[in-house]
């Protein structure tokens, strides 16, 4: 574990409150082992469907921005009383740069990155992965075209039967398959929208990254440049965790929560 320092005038420490921001084709269920434990612990924990994931009624087809995609989050954030630390889930690393920037060090204490793209001013997902450089196996996330085959993708589907494979080698099988009833869709036009990041709001925020050590999807060769082009104020190592955490070393990862939230 490697852990650097950064200056705010803000008083950052002990909020004990996280809002968990999911990734691609998920949704709060996700996080439902942590979210368990930090409760547990006296923790306030928020854990918010997006548009169009989970149990959101939306279709991702229709869904074309960040802002849309990340609607429910603002409404959470907008109705709580004090600070809050997110984390988001690999693309939610994208969801949770633009909360950071419209929300400010005023509402957010703390981001924490888990096996996340972590973008910069003027990135895209697309530009910010190919920093990192994915592995997606053929046929794994095929592209929805719900204009038409000669109009661009409006969804990005999951291939139920490489699931395992790219997210959940070493979680338990009884997640997995509770995985596989749940997965949707992922909205297309979000992974191409530039994001508009600040020294003055998204900069003041100090960002932790968790890497994943058996990661298939975003490989840990892959999140280390993440990091190394964007360098955060500290980072986590969780050796032997596939690219869900919350499903394999949950108790670690809620330790490490812990431990950021009184930095």
């Amino acid at each position: 574990m490697l852990l650097c320092t950064q200056t705010t005038k803000y008083d950052t420490k002990g909020t004990k409150h996280i809002v968990f921001v999911h990734g691609s084709f998920h949704g709060g269920w996700c996080f439902y082992k942590v979210s368990n434990l930090l409760q547990s612990r006296g923790f306030t924990v928020g854990a918010i469907d997006l548009t169009s994931q989970g149990k959101n009624k939306a279709i991702a087809d229709n869904v074309t921005s960040i802002a849309q995609f990340v609607h429910p989050v603002v409404e959470y954030l907008n109705n709580v009383t004090g600070k809050v630390i997110l984390m988001g889930h690999a693309l939610g690393g994208v969801s949770i740069s633009y909360l950071m920037e419209k929300f400010g060090p005023e509402r957010i204490t703390k981001a924490m990155f888990v096996a996340a793209i972590m973008p910069k001013n003027n990135q895209s997902f697309f530009e910010a992965s190919i920093v990192g450089t994915s592995t997606i196996p053929p046929g794994g996330q095929p592209f929805v075209y719900g204009n038409g085959p000669s109009r661009p993708p409006t969804s990005v589907n999951i291939n139920l039967d490489l699931a395992r494979l790219m997210f959940y080698e070493e979680s338990p099988e009884e997640d997995i398959i509770l995985a596989k009833t749940l997965l949707v869709p992922q909205p297309y036009g979000v992974l191409l929208e530039y994001l508009h990041l600040t020294p003055q709001r998204h900069g003041m925020i100090p960002r932790y990254y968790v890497k994943t050590g058996k990661d298939y999807i975003l490989p840990l060769s892959a999140q280390e440049r993440i990091i190394a082009m964007n360098p955060p104020a500290g980072v986590f190592l969780l050796n032997n965790s596939d690219h869900f955490p919350f499903f394999c070393e949950p108790r670690k990862l809620a330790k490490i929560i812990q431990l950021v939230d009184l930095l």
